[in-house]
């Protein structure tokens, strides 16, 4: 008996010291993983609706829960970081990061979403005098924020927006979403409970008081002993009775957990309950929401943090769910800091929001219901070069490149093309001798026959440069101003063997 305590007490420990070591695994990788941030510019007349935000978010929440088995069994977790940053000369910008072997896919997905958006690499360093401001949700993380079912007519996300706006030169505020994808069982547990109209409260909120936990451990002894009585004293009577008996101690089990017999649900309750299944029906992030301030005075620090907290409050909702500040300890605010500059989710205290939810915290700020000053906005869109233009049959002269989406394709011009007709074209300084010597350099090049007439003789003194030395005796260069090397040219010289009518016509 000794010997199989002391088995179990080894498996115990070495099943702790796995898990600690998954645990530690999960953090370094988080610590030393590489992300990729992209800028993404939206475009400036092109509002997307709510349910366009929200299927983004639930194809980054499939993105990131493609993990293989190797990494789910060591704890790796793939994580996104959705920020908006503010500053005076570069205005209000919106990035979004992920690990380096995501970078394609992601940029794919912002790429689907907002077509006419330019998405770019780039670097949001934070600066290591900022502050951290921690927020997270006040009450279980079942209840939903505000829900916003439309942006035509309101749109909370300008109230952030304008909170960032019209800052000082020297200061700089970034609202920060570190998610990760999750699947949580007690999410599950909690739409069973809804389907079967049992009692939800989401972490049996009603029995969190002081106190209340004991009797509820007393009720379910003294009801689970009473079950057994009621089985042995029932067992020789009929089935109605014993089916009778049971409903009633069910009766009293219910009045002691301070349930209703028959959950008839008012229509307040209605709304919560609907509102709670739509939200754990979608995917869900655990989310550590940040509001980093850069200011120079601690004056102005209070006053941003205040505004932006503020902000926020819009999406609260009375007496169930709301987004408040955490107080920090001073000795962790480096680690704070750390943890905001490498993307990296808090160790404790995050959130658990549904698409929806981060769909209505992070999107591009509506252009009617939401205008908001300094934000960086697209004027100009993009097009995809033809398909005709892609073939890599099709051979010419290049005469410029189309970049769209990240995708970079030469624009060429065949033989048959030019030959046809061509005509530049434009003002002075508009690029028509460039167009132009980069099509002759190409056919040089190329070994083509050519004759260049320049009037003004700029261009041609410039192709000379850029003759290959294998041509170099193709070459036949004419200049009538180079009076050291005359051009002799009898301009009264007839050619011989004309006619009569052809003699008329050379003389006119």
């Amino acid at each position: 008996m000794i010997m199989w305590l002391y088995i179990l007490i080894a498996l115990s420990l070495t099943a702790t010291l796995l898990l600690l070591l998954r645990w530690l695994f999960a953090r370094l990788f988080e610590y030393r993983a590489e992300l990729v941030t992209f800028l993404v510019i939206p475009p400036a007349f092109n509002d997307k609706a709510l349910i366009a935000n929200e299927a983004l978010l639930s194809s980054l929440h499939s993105l990131g829960n493609n993990r293989i088995i190797t990494e789910r069994i060591l704890g790796r977790k793939n994580r996104f970081c959705l920020e908006i940053v503010s500053t005076k000369d570069k205005g209000i910008r919106f990035y979004v990061s992920c690990l380096k072997h995501q970078e394609q896919s992601l940029r794919k997905l912002v790429e689907a979403h907002l077509p006419h958006a330019k998405v770019k690499r780039d670097t949001a360093t934070l600066n290591d005098s900022s502050k951290v401001v921690l927020v997270k949700q006040s009450n279980h993380y079942a209840f939903p924020i505000k829900n916003i079912t439309s942006l035509d007519d309101h749109d909370p996300l300008g109230y952030v927006t304008s909170a960032m706006a019209n800052i000082a030169d020297n200061e700089a505020l970034r609202f920060q979403l570190v998610c990760t994808p999750v699947h949580l069982r007690s999410a599950d547990k909690i739409r069973e409970k809804i389907l079967h109209n049992e009692s939800f409260m989401p972490g049996d909120i009603t029995a969190k008081k002081s106190g209340t936990w004991v009797f509820s451990l007393l009720n379910k002894l003294t009801f689970g002993i009473a079950d057994i009585f009621s089985a042995s004293y029932h067992q020789d009577t009929t089935n109605y009775s014993v089916t009778s008996a049971q409903r009633d101690l069910e009766y009293k089990k219910q009045i002691a957990r301070g349930d209703r017999p028959v959950r008839t649900l008012s229509y307040f309750e209605h709304e919560v309950v609907e509102s709670v299944n739509q939200k754990l029906k979608e995917p869900l992030f655990e989310t550590t929401i940040r509001v980093i301030i850069n200011s120079p005075t601690k004056r102005q620090y209070r006053l941003h943090r205040q505004a932006m907290l503020s902000a926020l409050g819009i999406f609260s909702v009375p007496k169930y769910q709301s987004l408040k500040y955490v107080r920090s300890v001073f000795m962790l605010k480096k680690l704070m800091l750390m943890q905001a500059q490498k993307r990296i989710p808090s160790l404790k205290r995050n959130s658990i929001l549904s698409s929806g939810e981060l769909a209505s915290l992070f999107h591009a700020p509506h252009s009617y219901s939401a205008p908001t000053d300094n934000v960086v906005k697209s004027l100009s869109k993009t097009l995809p070069a033809p398909v005709s233009l892609k073939d890599l049959s099709r051979e010419g002269v290049v005469i410029g490149n189309n970049l769209h989406h990240g995708v970079e394709t030469s624009i060429s011009i065949t033989s048959d093309e030019r030959q046809r007709h061509m005509y530049i074209l434009g003002g002075t300084g508009n690029g028509k001798t460039t167009l132009l010597k980069y099509q002759i350099i190409q056919d040089l090049q190329a070994g083509h026959g050519l004759a260049v007439v320049d009037p003004h003789g700029d261009l041609a003194e410039e192709l000379l440069g850029h003759i290959p030395e294998s041509r170099l005796d193709d070459v036949i260069y004419l200049n009538p101003d180079d009076l050291d090397h005359p051009i002799g040219i009898n301009l009264l010289e007839l050619p011989k063997g004309l006619s009569e009518s052809e003699l008329l016509r050379e003389k006119d």
